[in-house]
């Protein structure tokens, strides 16, 4: 078995714990884990799509890198956020990934969004798609002069027609 010190990350809202080891970065341990942090860099600190918030365990974060300085600043004492692809910790931690939820690998990982309808929304969906359908027309009829056919256009030199 390795040495190598192991620490628990409860990932929020989804109430779900994952291992990592000491020396693993967030983002790569999440994914390893099967939970999909949002990244378009792969971890090198150049998008800032991995960000999450830490909701507690402050104290077993890494020190901040020039890289995440450069992206989020220096307010994690305010905002509590950090990039997933450069933080390490060194104990115990909760992980708000409601931003990444949309990223999930499956579906059951994420938890349910409650939806609010309107009573009438079949009523507004239509009268958009009539909207939209005229606008259309208008559109249309504005690329062909106004709807009307050109007319014949007839050359005189005397300046007469």
């Amino acid at each position: 078995m390795s040495d190598k010190k192991r620490f628990n990350v409860h990932l929020w809202p989804i109430q779900k714990d994952i291992f990592v080891f000491e020396d693993e970065d967030l983002l790569h341990a999440c994914r390893k884990n099967g939970v999909n942090i949002k990244s378009s860099c792969g971890g090198v600190a150049s998008c800032a799509q991995c960000v999450c918030k830490v909701r507690s365990g402050e104290d077993n974060l890494s020190a901040m890198k020039y890289e995440e300085i450069k992206l989020l600043g220096n307010v994690f004492h305010i905002t509590k956020e950090r990039l997933t692809c450069q933080l390490k910790i060194t104990g115990d931690i909760t992980l708000d990934v409601s931003d990444h939820i949309g990223a999930f690998n499956s579906k059951s990982e994420a938890p349910k969004k409650t939806v609010i309808r309107k009573p009438n929304i079949q009523a507004q969906e239509s009268e958009q798609t009539e909207a939209l359908e005229t606008s259309k027309k208008s559109d249309l009829q504005k690329k062909l002069g106004g709807g009307k056919r050109p007319r014949k256009f007839r050359f005189s030199e005397t300046g007469d027609e």
